[in-house]
C-alpha cells in the first residue's frame, strides 16, 4: 500500500514539473533550503536513542570496549541506564551533559523517551522524541485509529503519546525559554519520535487550555524563576515573553509516520519540515492506505466478474438440480 502511494507521488510530482517547464520553461529551480540546521536536528533525533544509538552509529571498525561495556552495563545495571543515556545523547548531540536539563530514559507504551537540552551553538531549546525501540512503542504504533484532534483528526497512539509529554515537558520548556528569551523551541525526532515531535509542535502553535496551563505551571515555577514567588503583573509578563518565543517554534521530522490528516498538514507547513528518504514505506503507511489498496485489488480483479457469474451459475445449476431430483422421487414413489 505504501509503495503504491510513492509510485502516484512520484508521478504526480513528475507531470507537475514536467506542466512547470512547459508553462514556464525559464522559471528557475526550487532553492535548496539551508541543510545546517537540519544536520543539527538529525544528530539530536539521532541521539534519543542514547547508548544504543550510539553503538548503531559507531562503525564497526570504530566500536571498542568501551562501547561494549557501557550497552552490557545498561542491560545488567537498569538503575544506571539514564545516566549512561544521558551521556550518550550529549555526545551524540554534541553539547555537554550539563546542556540536558530533563530526560525520560525509561518508557512503556504511549510514553516514549526523549530529552530536553539547550543547544548553545544553534541557539535551541530541544525536545528531542526518540522512535520506535521497544515492545511499548510498537504498541503506540499499532494504536492507529484516527481520533479529533484539533481542527482534524490524528493518529490516536502517537497522540496519545505526545500528550503524556506535555505536563510532563513543557513546564520545564517554559522555565528554559523564560531563561533564553532569544533561543527558538526546536521539536524533532525520528520515526515515531518524528510524529510525536510534529503533533507537539502543533500544540503549541495552538491556543489548547492544557498546553497554557502547563506553560504557566513552568512560569510560575519558584524553582525556575530564582525562588521568588512571582506577581500576577510579573506572572503575565513572563507568559508574553515565553508565548512569544513559543509562536517561533519550529520541527523537524525525520521519517515521521502519518499521523494527521491533510488539513492538518497543510497547516503546519510553514512550521514543520519532514524529511524522507526515497521509498521509505513507514512514512506513507496508514489505514486508509491500505484500505484504499485492498478496494482497488478488490475492483480491478479481472476474475472477479468471471468467478461471481460462475458461483452464481453453480447456484442456479444446483437449485435447478435439486429441484429436478424432487420431482424423479415424487414419480418413483407414484409408481
Amino acid at each position: 500500500a505504501a509503495l503504491i502511494v510513492w509510485r502516484e507521488q512520484k508521478q504526480r510530482s513528475r507531470c507537475k514539473k514536467e506542466g512547470d517547464r512547459q508553462l514556464n520553461p525559464h522559471s528557475l529551480p526550487e532553492p535548496v533550503p539551508p541543510l545546517q540546521p537540519l544536520r543539527r536536528a538529525l544528530q539530536h533525533a539521532c541521539a534519543a536513542y542514547g547508548t544504543f544509538g550510539e553503538m548503531h552509529l559507531t562503525r564497526v571498525r570504530d566500536l571498542n570496549r568501551q562501547h561494549i561495556q557501557r550497552a552490557l552495563h545498561r542491560m545488567v545495571e537498569p538503575s544506571a541506564a539514564g545516566e549512561l543515556d544521558t551521556q550518550a545523547a550529549a555526545r551524540l548531540a554534541g553539547i555537554s551533559e550539563e546542556d540536558i536539563l530533563d530526560a525520560q530514559w525509561s518508557n512503556m507504551a504511549f510514553s516514549p523517551c526523549c530529552y530536553l537540552a539547550v543547544d548553545h551553538t544553534e541557539q535551541w531549546v530541544v525536545l528531542s522524541v526518540r522512535g520506535t525501540a521497544c515492545a511499548g512503542d510498537t504498541l503506540t504504533d499499532c494504536c492507529a485509529e484516527v481520533v479529533p484532534f484539533l481542527s482534524g483528526h490524528a493518529h490516536a497512539g502517537i497522540l496519545a503519546a505526545a500528550w503524556q509529554l506535555v505536563p510532563a515537558f513543557f513546564p520545564r520548556l517554559a522555565a528554559t525559554l523564560l531563561a533564553y528569551p532569544n533561543y527558538r523551541p526546536v521539536m524533532t525526532g525520528h520515526s515515531m519520535g518524528a510524529g510525536v515531535a510534529a503533533l507537539l509542535a502543533m500544540l503549541l502553535h495552538s491556543p489548547d487550555i492544557d498546553v497554557r496551563a502547563a506553560i504557566r505551571r513552568g512560569v510560575c515555577d519558584e524553582e525556575s524563576i530564582g525562588g521568588v514567588t512571582p506577581s500576577n503583573a510579573d506572572i503575565e509578563r513572563d507568559m508574553e515573553v515565553v508565548l512569544a518565543s513559543l509562536a517561533k517554534t519550529r520541527c523537524v521530522s525525520i521519517a515521521a509516520p502519518c499521523v494527521c490528516t491533510l488539513g492538518l498538514s497543510l497547516a503546519s507547513v510553514s512550521y514543520i519540515t519532514s524529511i524522507v528518504a526515497g521509498k521509505d514505506v513507514i512514512c506513507r503507511l496508514s489505514i486508509t492506505n491500505v484500505q484504499n489498496l485492498v478496494a482497488r485489488l478488490k475492483s480491478a480483479t479481472p476474475l472477479q466478474p468471471v468467478l461471481r457469474a460462475v458461483s452464481q451459475a453453480l447456484k442456479a445449476a444446483n437449485a435447478a438440480y435439486e429441484e429436478f431430483g424432487m420431482d424423479v422421487e415424487e414419480e418413483e414413489d407414484e409408481e
